[in-house]
């Protein structure tokens, strides 16, 4: 076979690789693939188009959201109320941080450290108002910043009172010593 005869050859498939070619344009949206309309044709298509359009649709403005849903509390509880809490057979005071779900409360107790922070279930909330933080054991009341005396081989040394860990026990710092001085006391470290 010739030049001549293969590209003769070719040329009857030609006008059906550029319907092809022009179907793929016209999917992808390109334009330009058939032949311009005149321009009286365009003009009538172009008034056609604007006399069927229809009118813009006028904009309301969408009605407001509804409001806000209430703080979560149950039987009347919610952050920041102060309550009382059984803890060992005993109610102490404590604060509601949180309220995660209906009946259940993340608190803390009042005057003592975070790390006894818990979630509780209102069985475990004492009734009635919060009583006082009742007194640790042997009558003493002390609170966090307090300034006490405290024992170290046989002397009584300044301190404050940083944290109190649990009934009883105080975290203290020495006043005038670095924090590597700081410990936890029970209540017979104490000075009287």
């Amino acid at each position: 076979m010739t030049r001549t005869q293969g590209s003769l050859a070719v040329w009857p498939r030609l006008p059906r690789a550029i319907t092809i070619l022009c179907l793929i344009a016209v999917a992808i949206g390109v334009t330009g693939c058939r032949k311009r309309k005149t321009d009286s044709t365009d003009s009538e298509q172009t008034q056609t188009t604007t006399a069927t359009a229809p009118p813009p649709a006028t904009e309301t403005a969408p009605p407001p959201p509804p409001p806000a849903p209430a703080p979560v509390s149950f039987g009347g509880r919610k952050v920041g109320d102060t309550i009382s809490v059984m803890w060992k057979g005993k109610c102490y005071a404590a604060r509601i941080t949180a309220v995660p779900a209906p009946g259940t409360y993340r608190i803390t107790y009042v005057g003592y450290s975070s790390s006894w922070d818990e979630t509780i279930g209102e069985s475990r909330v004492c009734g009635g108002a919060a009583a006082p933080p009742p007194p640790p054991e042997g009558g003493h009341s002390r609170r966090v910043g307090d300034s006490v005396n405290v024992r170290w081989k046989g002397r009584c040394y300044a301190a404050r009172i940083k944290s109190i860990p649990r009934p009883g026990a105080y975290f203290i710092s020495y006043v005038g010593y670095a924090s590597s001085w700081d410990e936890t006391v029970g209540e017979d470290r104490i000075c009287k």
